[in-house]
C-alpha cells in the first residue's frame, strides 16, 4: 500500500449513473474506479461491535483499541480497492476509487473525497423498475408487492410488454410510493451531509453531466487532483446509457 495513493468514493441513489461516472473517471490514466464494493456494510458491523454504548463491558471501551480497529479496517478497505484496480489493469493509477450506490455519510475511509450524483427521481424509478424486472433467480425486491411480481412474470415472458404498454409499468401505487419515499429520504440525508462537508464532496446531477459531460468530467478530475489534459477522449461506453458502437 503506497502512501502516495489517494482514495475516493462515488455515491448516489440506485440507477443514478454511478457506473457511468466510474467509466468517465477510468478514461484518466491516473484514476481507477471500480465497484460495487459495499464496504460500508462491513464498517457498520465494525461500528456495532466497537461502539462502547452498546456494550459497556467491551474491550472497545478503550479509545485506543477502538481507533486501532478502525485504522485496521481502513487498511483492509484500501487493499480491496487496490486489488480492484488490478482487475481493470490500472495498477499504476494513484487515485483509486470505489463506486457503490449508497448514502454519502456511509463510512469506509475517514475524510476520503466523495463524488455525489443525483438523478431525477422519476427517471430513477423507471430505470430501477426495469432493472428489478430483469433480474432472474430472485424475487427481490418485490416480496411485498404482489402486483410487481405479476409484472415481472409478464416481463420475463415478453421483454417488450411494457414498451408496448407503458401505462402499466408504474400503475402499482404502493411500489411507486415506496421508491419515491426512499429516494427523497436518501437525497435529503445526502444534502445534509454536503452542507457539513462541502470540502470533500463534489456534487453534480445526471442531467447536468449528460448535457455537458466534458466540463463535468474535467471538474471531477481536478477535484481529485488529476490533470484533465491527460484523459482519453469520450467513447460510446462513456456516454449516458453506454451506447454500443455501430
Amino acid at each position: 500500500m503506497s502512501d502516495k495513493i489517494t482514495y475516493f468514493f462515488v455515491r448516489g441513489f440506485m440507477r443514478s449513473g454511478t457506473n457511468w461516472i466510474g467509466n468517465l473517471l477510468n478514461l484518466h490514466p491516473d484514476i481507477c474506479c471500480n465497484g460495487e464494493y459495499h464496504l460500508h456494510r462491513l464498517y457498520e458491523g465494525l461500528d456495532r461491535i466497537t461502539n462502547p454504548k452498546r456494550d459497556p463491558c467491551s474491550i472497545f471501551m478503550s479509545q485506543d483499541i477502538r481507533l486501532a480497529a478502525i485504522v485496521e479496517f481502513e487498511r483492509f478497505a484500501k487493499r480491496m480497492i487496490e486489488l480492484g484496480a488490478t482487475q481493470l489493469d490500472k495498477s499504476g493509477a494513484t487515485i483509486l476509487g470505489a463506486r457503490t450506490p449508497c448514502l454519502l455519510n456511509r463510512k469506509v475511509i475517514r475524510n476520503a473525497r466523495r463524488i455525489h450524483l443525483v438523478r431525477d427521481g422519476r427517471d430513477c424509478l423507471v430505470s430501477l423498475t426495469f432493472h428489478f424486472l430483469n433480474l432472474t433467480g430472485t424475487r427481490y425486491p418485490f416480496e411485498e408487492f404482489p402486483l410487481m411480481q405479476e409484472k415481472r412474470a409478464l416481463f420475463q415472458e415478453d421483454p417488450e410488454h411494457f414498451v408496448n404498454n407503458p401505462e402499466k409499468l408504474l400503475d402499482d401505487e404502493s411500489w411507486v410510493r415506496s421508491r419515491a419515499k426512499n429516494w427523497r429520504h436518501r437525497v435529503t440525508l445526502d444534502q445534509k451531509f454536503i452542507a457539513r462537508h462541502q470540502d470533500i464532496v463534489y456534487s453534480t446531477t445526471y442531467e447536468k453531466t449528460h448535457a455537458d459531460t466534458e466540463t463535468v468530467r474535467n471538474e471531477i478530475y481536478r477535484f481529485l487532483g488529476a490533470d484533465p489534459a491527460k484523459a482519453a477522449p469520450l467513447t460510446s461506453k462513456t456516454s449516458a446509457g453506454f451506447k454500443k458502437e455501430n
